[in-house]
């Protein structure tokens, strides 16, 4: 603080520095008043903020519930009945697997590398198969037929002349039973 020099008398000394006391007194208030009058500002617009966002959630949270709902009483109902269907099936599957499982591997195991199976038919009841595919020269068909006869697996394998049109990159196709299902 600075010194003044003041030649005044005492009381009006005393006046004055009543007066610079007072001064100050005040801009402290005034001070902490705009401090307050800010703060009050503030948490009056976060809390307005904060209010305008409640209620937007809210509204947000409320379509998504009833999106939620629309979506567990139809699409998603059938999806999960489609889903236990499936499940179900292919339990039963799983029980008689093991026996179209040995002959799709039988298959794999015999058929030659340049050539490809497109497709396979299986009538279980009656034992017959029927596999198509690309790929392959003469010599690859007509050795994937001796293997299919020679397999344990295979019975009355036929020999369609169409198989033999094409030198290579020919379709063919074939159709026999399986061991022991035709008497």
């Amino acid at each position: 603080m600075k010194r003044y020099i003041n030649l005044l008398p005492g009381t009006d000394q005393q006046t004055i520095k009543t007066k610079r006391i007072s001064n100050q007194i005040w801009k402290c208030g005034v001070a902490v008043s705009c401090s307050l009058v800010a703060l009050w500002i503030l948490l009056y617009g976060t809390g307005l903020y904060l209010n305008i966002e409640h209620r937007a959630t809210k509204v947000r949270l409320a379509t998504e519930m009833r999106a939620l709902g629309e979506l567990e009483s139809t699409s998603a109902k059938q999806e999960i009945e489609k889903f236990n269907s499936d499940l179900i099936n292919f339990g039963k599957l799983q029980q008689v697997r093991h026996t179209w499982a040995e002959v799709a591997l039988e298959i794999a195991r015999i058929i030659p590398t340049n050539m490809r199976l497109d497709s396979m038919s299986i009538v279980g009841r009656d034992g017959f198969v029927e596999i198509s595919g690309n790929g392959g020269d003469r010599a690859a068909i007509l050795g994937f037929r001796e293997n299919l006869i020679a397999s344990p697996f295979f019975e009355n394998v036929n020999f369609p002349l169409a198989n033999l049109e094409r030198a290579t990159n020919a379709p063919w196709s074939y159709r026999f039973s399986l061991e022991g299902t035709q008497k």
